[in-house]
């Protein structure tokens, strides 16, 4: 029988089946002892895991908005000038990027995005009034939402020092969203070597397992990597692609590669966890 408590199961989650409490990287309800392992059902988890990751991401981003609310509040001479420049933010119609940070070659963070202009009102009132359990209320109830800076959009629509926009790429592609008008600049289009960190950068990685199972008439490989624990999501998204469009000019029809943490290889091995750092696929075969 395979354990199913390991050093990597920090985060709990409702089991789907029976809703007790169970570590996320188990492969059976130690309570109702099902399956843990199946598609619906780890759809279902990782459902669980993104919104964790959402509020502890939010969470860690109150203290900041606490301090710039202070600082805009008794209109401190701090708050970044070259946020308020107009001919650096987007007209309706424009694609550039989203970006709050005071030096823009800097892509450290996220931008918050709300879904409505009514929920951006209402988020800006929790930060004036410091009610933090309130702001993650919103992002536990979907009104916001986080977008890694220097993600792609477009501007569809404007009101009042805010903008809509589509946004281009990531995780929340063809999603719209509200944010400060400030927040949605032109893409820095220097060839500086610092500018490069706007772009999604491949990460270092070591496969640690490699299969070949073609079958019948079609090549097919089965890659497993791990990367650093502190990746970016879209910089692991990138180098599974990578990874992908390397082995497709190698000649391999089915090509699926799993990703994990350095910190989980040991796990991944004795096959304890599922995929925790993405999945990407790519077939031509019938």
């Amino acid at each position: 029988m395979k354990k199913e408590l390991t050093k990597t199961e920090s985060i709990k989650i409702k089991c789907p089946l029976c809703k007790s409490k169970v570590p996320s990287n188990a492969l059976r309800c130690s309570k109702c002892s099902g399956d843990l392992s199946v598609n619906e059902v780890q759809e279902d988890i990782q459902s669980q895991l993104q919104k964790q990751r959402k509020i502890k991401i939010a969470a860690g981003l109150i203290i900041g908005l606490s301090i710039l609310t202070i600082i805009i509040s008794f209109g401190g001479e701090d708050v970044p000038k070259q946020q308020n420049d107009k001919s650096a933010t987007l007209s309706i119609g424009e694609e550039g990027i989203l970006n709050n940070q005071k030096e823009k070659t800097n892509c450290d963070g996220n931008t918050i995005l709300s879904t409505t202009k009514e929920n951006y009102d209402e988020f800006s009132k929790t930060m004036v009034a410091e009610d933090n359990i309130g702001y993650l209320q919103m992002i536990g109830d979907g009104k916001l939402f986080l977008v890694e800076n220097c993600t792609k959009v477009k501007v569809i629509d404007s009101a009042f020092a805010l903008k809509e926009v589509r946004i281009l790429e990531g995780e929340y592609f063809g999603t719209t969203g509200w944010t400060a008008y400030e927040f949605a600049i032109k893409e820095n289009t220097s060839t500086n070597a610092n500018d490069t960190i706007n772009k999604a950068q491949e990460v270092e990685y070591k496969i640690i397992e490699e299969n070949d199972i073609s079958y019948l008439n079609c090549k097919r490989v089965g890659l497993k990597i791990i990367v650093p624990d502190n990746s970016k999501q879209k910089n692991v998204d990138h180098t599974l692609e990578n990874i992908i469009n390397n082995f497709k000019s190698q000649g391999w029809q089915n090509i699926t590669v799993w990703a994990w943490k350095y910190s989980e290889e040991k796990d991944v091995k004795d096959g304890l966890i599922t995929y925790t750092m993405g999945l990407k696929e790519y077939s031509t075969c019938n």
